[in-house]
C-alpha cells in the first residue's frame, strides 16, 4: 500500500493518515492498537498541524482502549520507531 512506503519518509501527516485508514476501516480492518501506534508516531513528527491533530486524536482514542490494548498499542509503536 502506498501508505506504508510514504511512512518510511518518516512525515506526521502520512503516519496520521494511516492511523486514520486503520480507525475507519477504509481499506483495512479497524484496529485500535495500529491507531495508536501510527497516530502516536505522527504526533512525534515536525508538521505542526498533524502533531496536533494526532495528539488530539489520541486523548479520545484513549478513552476508548482497554489498558491491555494500550500496551499493545506502545509495544507497535516501539516497533514502528525501530523500523523508521
Amino acid at each position: 500500500m502506498w501508505y506504508r512506503k510514504a511512512v518510511k519518509l518518516g512525515k506526521a501527516k502520512d503516519h496520521y493518515s494511516l492511523g486514520r485508514l486503520h480507525a475507519g476501516g477504509y481499506g483495512l480492518p479497524v484496529n485500535l492498537v495500529e491507531v495508536f501506534a501510527w497516530i502516536t508516531l505522527a504526533s512525534k513528527g515536525e508538521d505542526k498541524e498533524h502533531v496536533q491533530k494526532a495528539q488530539k486524536a489520541l486523548s479520545v482514542l484513549l478513552k476508548k482502549m482497554t489498558p491491555e490494548q494500550i500496551k499493545k498499542g506502545r509495544a507497535r509503536f516501539r516497533e514502528l520507531m525501530e523500523g523508521t
